[in-house]
C-alpha cells in the first residue's frame, strides 16, 4: 500500500525529481524518499489510418471533456454509412412487404411474368424441335442443337420461378420468409451502428478536462492506426509519485502530510566542489544548464513518441519554439531517428532507445556529459556506432565522463580511473596504466590447463591466472625478473609446454588494482 499524497504545486512543474521528507508519526525518525512530480497523461489514439483535416485546438490550450481535438477525413466513411443506410431501408421495405402480403398490382405483374415465361418456353421448344429435324437432314450442326436445348431448359427454369413467385403472392408469406426478412433487417441495422461508430471515431474528443500537451501530427498528415494523435494532461495540478523505503513505511499513514523539496539534491555536510567554474551548491541551478546525464536504464517515457520525448526535454531546458524546432531536426538527423520520430519509445529496440537517450542528454548542448554504463545490453555494432558519436561530441568541445565495465570501451577513453567500493584505485591514461602495471603477462599453451591454473594460483608470485580458450593467461609479479624461466621450473608444467610473454591489457590492470589480487603500485 502506498500513501496517497495531497500536494499542490505550480503547473510549471509538469515533471521533476522530488525528495519527500518523511516525518510522520515518530518525529525523531526522518528519511528521504525519491519520487517524481507528474500529471496524469491521457493519450488519445487513432483507431484507423486516415488524413487529418482539422486541428481545432492548439497545444498548450485548456480543454474540456468532450471538446474536439482532432478531425480525420470522413469522406469515405460517410459513403459507407450511406450505403449501409440504403441496405437497411431496403430490408425494412422487404419485411413490410412479406408481413403485409402482396398488393393487386404486384399479383398482376407476377401473372404477366408467368405469361411471358410460358410464351418464351413455347418459342424455345419450337426452336429445339426444328433443330432436331434439321440435324437429321444434315442441315444443322450438333452445336446448334445443344444451344437450342440449353435455351429451352433456361426458359423452363424461368417459368417455374415465375410460377412460384405468383403462388407466394397469392397465398401470402410463410413464417420462414418472415424470419429470414427479420434476420436480414437485424444484420443491416448492426452494420449501420458499426458504420456510425467508425464515423464517430474520426472525430477525436478529449476524454478529460485539462491541458492539451501535444499534437504529434500536423494538418494534412496521414496518421497510423493505433498511434497517439493528442496528449492531454488531466486535472489542474500535478501529483507526487513516491516510493517509501521499508524502514519508514510503517510510520506513514494515508492521512500524513509530507513535505516536498524540488531541488533534487542533498545538501553537503562539509567540503566544497567546483564544476565548470561553478561553486556547489551555491550555483547548482546554473550548473544544471551546462551538464547532461544519460542513465544506465532507459528513463524516457515509453508512452511518448521519439519527437514528444525530445519536445518535453527541450521545454524543461527552456528552449524557444524556433530553437526547439531547429535543434530537434538536427538531433533526429544526427542520431538517425527521423523515420522513427512518431514511433512510441517503448516499442523501439535497445540500440534505438540508446540513440534517443543520448539525443535527449545533449539536447541543450551541455559542456559536461555524464553517461552511466550507456552500452550495457547493446550489440557490438551499435556500441561501436555509439562511441563514434561520443567522439564527435568530444570534437565539438564536450567533456564526457563515462562509467563502463567493458575494458575495450575503457581503452577508448583519454583518461581512466578505476574505482572499487567508491575508492579510486588507479588514475591515468589507459596506455600509462598498462605501462605502469606491476606485473608481467605470460600466456601458456599446454594440456590440462585447469590443473595448471589450480597449482599456479597457489604461488605467491602469481597474481592471477585465467583461461582464454586454449591458453592460460598468467600475471606474475614484476619482481620476478625472468617470468618464463620461473614458470618452466614449476612441477605442474613440462618442457613441451609453450610460453609467450605478451602485452598487458586494461583487464590485467583492473585485476591488479581490485579485489584480493590487488597489489601495491
Amino acid at each position: 500500500m502506498s500513501a496517497k499524497l495531497s500536494v499542490t504545486f505550480s503547473n510549471l512543474f509538469l515533471l521533476s525529481l522530488v525528495l519527500i521528507s518523511l516525518s510522520a508519526c515518530d518525529k525523531n525518525k526522518q528519511g528521504i524518499a525519491l519520487g517524481t512530480l507528474e500529471r496524469e497523461r491521457i493519450a488519445h489514439t487513432a483507431t484507423v489510418s486516415e488524413v487529418i483535416t482539422a486541428l481545432p485546438v492548439s497545444a498548450g490550450s485548456k480543454v474540456t471533456k468532450g471538446m474536439v481535438l482532432v478531425k480525420l477525413d470522413d469522406t469515405l466513411q460517410k459513403a459507407q454509412l450511406a450505403k449501409a443506410n440504403a441496405q437497411m431501408q431496403q430490408a425494412k421495405a422487404n419485411l413490410e412487404k412479406v408481413h403485409n402480403g402482396a398488393r393487386e398490382e404486384e399479383v398482376a405483374a407476377a401473372s404477366a411474368q408467368v405469361a411471358g415465361a410460358k410464351a418464351a418456353l413455347v418459342k424455345s421448344e419450337a426452336n429445339y424441335q426444328r433443330a432436331k429435324i434439321l440435324i437429321k437432314k444434315e442441315l444443322a450442326s450438333q452445336a446448334t442443337l445443344d444451344s437450342t436445348l440449353a435455351a429451352r431448359d433456361e426458359s423452363t427454369a424461368r417459368l417455374h420461378s415465375a410460377q412460384e413467385n405468383l403462388l407466394k403472392l397469392i397465398n401470402g408469406a410463410r413464417i420462414e420468409d418472415l424470419h429470414i426478412a427479420e434476420a436480414i433487417l437485424a444484420t443491416t441495422m448492426a452494420v449501420v451502428d458499426s458504420e456510425n461508430k467508425k464515423l464517430d471515431d474520426l472525430t477525436i474528443t478529449s476524454k478529460r478536462a485539462g491541458l492539451l500537451d501535444n499534437l504529434p501530427w500536423n494538418l494534412g498528415e496521414r496518421v497510423t492506426q493505433g498511434s497517439p494523435v493528442a496528449i492531454v494532461l488531466a486535472g489542474s495540478a500535478p501529483f507526487a509519485r513516491v516510493y517509501v523505503p521499508e524502514p519508514y513505511r510503517v510510520n506513514v499513514k494515508m492521512s500524513d502530510k509530507l513535505s516536498v523539496k524540488i531541488d533534487g539534491l542533498l545538501r553537503p555536510t562539509s567540503g566544497h566542489v567546483t564544476v565548470l567554474g561553478y561553486k556547489l551548491p551555491e550555483e547548482a541551478n546554473k550548473l544544471r544548464l551546462q551538464i547532461g546525464y544519460m542513465t544506465q536504464n532507459f528513463s524516457l517515457y515509453d508512452d511518448l513518441t521519439v519527437k514528444e520525448n525530445l519536445q518535453f526535454i527541450s521545454r524543461i531546458y527552456g528552449l524557444t519554439a524556433n530553437e526547439q524546432k531547429a535543434r530537434l531536426s538536427e538531433l533526429l538527423s544526427i542520431y538517425q531517428l527521423t523515420k522513427l520520430s512518431k514511433q512510441l519509445a517503448g516499442s523501439m529496440s535497445g540500440g534505438q532507445k540508446q540513440r534517443l537517450a543520448l539525443a535527449a542528454a545533449v539536447l541543450h548542448k551541455p559542456k559536461l556529459l555524464f553517461l552511466d554504463e550507456p552500452t550495457s545490453a547493446v550489440d557490438p555494432q551499435n556500441r561501436r556506432e555509439f562511441w563514434e558519436q561520443l567522439f564527435d561530441l568530444c570534437d565539438q568541445g564536450t567533456t564526457i565522463l563515462v562509467s563502463s565495465h567493458y575494458m575495450d570501451e575503457a581503452e577508448r577513453c583519454h583518461k581512466l580511473a578505476i574505482l572499487e567500493d567508491g575508492i579510486k584505485k588507479a588514475d591515468d591514461s589507459p596506455q600509462a596504466l598498462i605501462t605502469k602495471l606491476p606485473a608481467k603477462v605470460v600466456e601458456i599453451q599446454a594440456d590440462n590447463l585447469r590443473h595448471i591454473k589450480d597449482n599456479l594460483t597457489q604461488l605467491p608470485q602469481v597474481i592471477s591466472a585465467a583461461q582464454l580458450g586454449s591458453h592460460l593467461r598468467v600475471l606474475i609479479n614484476k619482481a620476478v625478473a625472468q617470468p618464463i624461466d620461473f614458470l618452466q621450473h614449476q612441477p605442474c608444467l613440462s618442457s613441451k609446454d609453450k610460453f609467450t610473454l605478451v602485452r598487458a591489457s586494461l583487464e590485467d590492470v583492473f585485476v591488479t588494482c581490485t579485489g584480493k589480487e590487488a597489489i601495491s603500485r
